[in-house]
């Protein structure tokens, strides 16, 4: 059975798909929004690696 959906980008650049009254999301991609809209998972995309900074700090010494 084919369901007709529709994908609308929100003022602050999310995308929603709506189904007659029924509104879902809001999604982060046009992609995401249309793999949901199909019913099936979206690409999941892997996670950059998190990198650590080490703060020095300087004190100055006054002699």
């Amino acid at each position: 059975m084919l369901r007709h959906h529709e994908i609308h980008q929100r003022d602050d650049g999310q995308f929603d798909v709506v189904n007659g009254d029924n509104v879902a999301g809001p999604f982060p991609s046009y992609g995401f929004a249309m793999a949901i809209a199909e019913g099936r998972a979206p690409e999941l995309k892997q996670a950059r690696p998190f990198r650590r900074f080490k703060i020095v700090r300087e004190v100055l010494r006054l002699a």
